[in-house]
């Protein structure tokens, strides 16, 4: 008997409870070892007992199987979670995406036109024939060569005119040659559909791809002697237009087309969509990218062609990510419908690059993009109430999300780079970063090109790669079809390939940092390679003729 009984005294709280405390806690340790040891007992037998039952399980296996089942009542679905890191895992950190052997091994930049076609349910093969007959690049309609659509949303004048055209031109009659090597030595003939269309189409002879693919001397801009590029721009409705010798000349959207652009507005998202409307009229485009008349290239043609026609993902932040603020205060709760809810919603930069399929979705969509533009508003929503909602960088990602297609991106989004500030003086405290003259030079420019982490840094080797597998169409014509002794070289899909914000004082040290040689903005030439082995099995008169003829030129 304790004393404190003895005397007849009550046991004090403080007496008792640490007790108590202790005994719960060592018997909450004892249930839980048990617990532990019982469920890996449990994982042990059942893991032994099919090892020794081959592909059959026992029979008391499948009755303790049933009765747990039992016990715990019928199993119900989990409900789909979309902000837990396990989403976040499966969806943005997936080894999806190819290593650079594996692009080289199947590369999607030559992939036939039909097969790119048929697998997003848009083909029509007499309507695809017209276009590519009617094409104004002949020669790459007849290569089939794919090209990457550029679409600048713009407020009239473009700054760096004169860049844009320059680097054009500097791609002059080079092509990918693979894809136009696998076009010619292909069983399948170039025009050609597949037997389930019911059409033939001749291939077109050498003496019409010589033709179609000479270097036109009398061309007025750059953009006329390329294959890779085809440019759209949304200038104002009344804007007139640009000089004939400019690139962007006859590539305005038609003035019925055109709208008033308003920051904040849904207006800048219709238009964005109105151009990869008009860029899908062209089956050539199988990559679609989003600038302003303040970007700049960062890179040759040929390696931005390259990178983007082997990247089988969009670049757009269509993920959710841990420690990533998708401003989801944006989202109104009029929005929300049956399907379509606040679990969608994400937030992208404006500056994208869409494979075709999801330029498709974008274009025929009516759904998602009349939501937002009721809903979606900077200023008084339809209660009165002020709501600070930016449809250009919420649409987009947001119908991804919306169609279950985050996996068919990169995440990111970092196409164009731009750095973004605060300054209390500037009319809009958080603003990109505006470039100057003055700090518009090299060291600039290898900082973008490194990234801030460094990890793209590889960029040379993916020039150098570039300029060894494209190479002018009249060697491929008069050569061969295979290009020996260069890999592709693939950088991560997060390092940007323009840059934005280098205003009107810029033009000038753009240029002229452009032009110099070790800068390697504009593409150049290499020499020839006398290793380089040519094979082709084509045994017609008209290729031997071709090549008689290159040869005597």
């Amino acid at each position: 008997m304790p004393l404190f009984r003895s005397r007849g005294l009550r046991p004090s709280t403080s007496d008792v409870l640490p007790q108590q405390s202790i005994l719960q806690t060592r018997s909450r340790k004892r249930r839980a070892v048990f617990i532990g040891c019982a469920a890996l007992v449990l994982l042990v037998l059942l893991a032994s007992a099919s090892t020794w039952g081959g592909a059959q399980t026992n029979s008391w296996q499948r009755q303790l199987l049933k009765s747990l089942t039992a016990a715990k009542g019928p199993v119900a679905k989990p409900k789909p979670s979309f902000d837990t890191k396990a989403v976040v895992d499966r969806i943005c950190h997936a080894p999806r995406d190819p290593e650079p052997d594996a692009r080289k091994q199947n590369p999607t930049q030559c992939k036939p036109l039909e097969e790119i076609l048929d697998a997003e349910g848009a083909h029509d093969n007499s309507l695809m024939t017209e276009q590519l007959d009617q094409h104004p690049d002949p020669c790459g309609a007849m290569l089939q060569m794919p090209k990457v659509a550029l679409m600048f949303l713009t407020r009239g004048p473009m700054p760096h005119e004169e860049l844009w055209n320059r680097w054009l031109a500097s791609a002059a009659g080079l092509v990918a040659v693979d894809c136009a090597s696998s076009s010619l030595c292909s069983q399948t003939p170039v025009n050609s559909s597949s037997s389930k269309h019911g059409e033939s189409h001749p291939q077109p002879s050498m003496s019409a791809l010589r033709s179609a693919c000479t270097l036109k001397r009398t061309a007025q801009n750059g953009y006329l002697q390329q294959h890779m590029f085809s440019i759209y721009i949304h200038p104002p409705p009344d804007y007139q237009g640009y000089d004939p010798s400019s690139v962007f000349h006859n590539r305005e959207l038609p003035v019925s087309q055109r709208l008033v652009t308003k920051w904040g507005h849904h207006s800048t998202t219709e238009v964005t969509r109105r151009m990869i409307k008009a860029a899908l009229e062209d089956p050539l485009n199988q990559r679609f990218v989003q600038l302003s008349e303040s970007c700049i290239p960062l890179y040759p043609p040929a390696m931005v062609h390259q990178q983007l026609t082997l990247d089988p993902v969009s670049r757009i932040g269509a993920c959710i990510k841990e420690g990533f603020d998708r401003n989801v205060q944006r989202w109104h709760w009029r929005m929300g419908t049956d399907d379509f809810w606040q679990s969608h919603w994400r937030k992208n930069s404006q500056w994208f690059m869409f494979i075709r399929k999801h330029a498709n979705i974008v274009a025929r969509d009516d759904y998602i993009s009349d939501i937002f533009e009721k809903y979606c508003v900077f200023g008084n929503d339809v209660d009165g109430h002020f709501h600070g909602c930016l449809s250009d960088e919420h649409y987009l990602s947001t119908l991804l999300a919306y169609k279950a297609l985050e996996h068919e991106t990169d995440c990111t989004g970092h196409i164009t780079w731009d750095v973004w500030e605060w300054s209390e003086e500037h009319p809009n405290p958080a603003h990109p970063k505006e470039y100057a003259e003055w700090e518009t030079n090299n060291d600039t420019l290898q900082l973008i090109r490194d990234h801030w982490d460094g990890h793209c840094k590889d960029h040379k080797s993916a020039i150098n790669s570039s300029e060894q597998l494209y190479a002018p169409i009249h060697e491929v014509l008069s050569g061969s079809c295979k290009w020996q002794g260069a890999k592709y070289h693939f950088m991560r899909n997060d390092c940007p390939l323009f840059a934005r914000k280098f205003k009107q004082d810029t033009i000038k040290a753009v240029l002229s940092l452009a032009v110099q040689p070790d800068v390697r903005m504009l593409q150049q030439r290499p020499a020839p390679s006398n290793n380089t082995a040519w094979q082709c099995s084509l045994n017609s008169t008209a290729f031997e003729t071709a090549v008689t003829d290159d040869q005597r030129t």
